[in-house]
């Protein structure tokens, strides 16, 4: 199993934890805010869901710690090229 974490500051200064992990082919993203002791599942991820876990694998493959495979099967879901061009 793979996991993956991030976190989005808003304007409040209000912090939202994200974490993805990949188990058996399947993804599964989780939230949580600051003041929260537990996780959400997010049962059907939205784009901008998809997007943002892209990006965290974009950049930790950049900086050789992470699989380029996971990320072009994101961007097939994401009905992108290899390169990240739209189809």
């Amino acid at each position: 199993m793979e996991r993956h974490e991030w976190h989005i500051t808003d304007s409040e200064e209000e912090h939202e934890y994200w974490r993805a992990n990949h188990h058996a082919g399947r993804w599964t993203i989780m939230t949580k805010s600051h003041s929260d002791d537990h996780w959400v599942t997010i049962k059907e991820p939205t784009t901008e869901h998809w997007e943002a876990l892209r990006e965290v694998l974009w950049k930790k493959y950049q900086r050789k710690r992470g699989n380029y495979k996971l990320i072009k099967k994101l961007d097939q879901k994401l009905g992108r090229t290899p390169d990240g061009q739209d189809l």
